[in-house]
């Protein structure tokens, strides 16, 4: 792997390697634009494995049709998630990853609340 691009959120970090950068780049925006949101909300709840990297499945709603995606990440015990590659599939392959409750959650509304959240004043 060569570049990686660290994100930090918070105490929450996780890596995204050159590679996925580069097809997110080649998407429209607003679909770019929502994986990377889906990838950023996930990466503190994607399961741990120990050696292997894992695939988890998305959607991105806001598009007409659906966009149904695929990532690989690797996420060990004690380290933080690195997003390796991104590939589109079919609504059935994404049931599929649905049924092994192997899908990105996306909570818009926690999504909203941090991107406008202030910082109580002083009295």
């Amino acid at each position: 792997m060569a570049l990686r691009l660290r994100y930090t959120e918070g105490e929450m970090e996780y890596e995204v390697d050159d590679y996925f950068i580069s097809q997110l780049r080649d998407l429209p925006s607003s679909v770019g634009l929502e994986i990377a949101k889906q990838i950023d909300w996930n990466a503190e709840y994607l399961p741990e494995e120990h050696g292997w990297s894992q695939t988890f499945a998305g959607v991105v709603t806001k598009h007409d049709p659906a966009v149904f995606f695929t990532v690989e990440f690797l996420k060990q015990p004690n380290e933080n998630a690195v997003y390796l590659d991104l590939d589109f599939i079919d609504s059935d392959t994404y049931l599929d990853y649905y049924n092994e409750n192997k899908t990105l959650q996306y909570n818009e509304i926690k999504s909203l609340y941090n991107q406008f959240q202030t910082t109580p004043k002083n009295n």
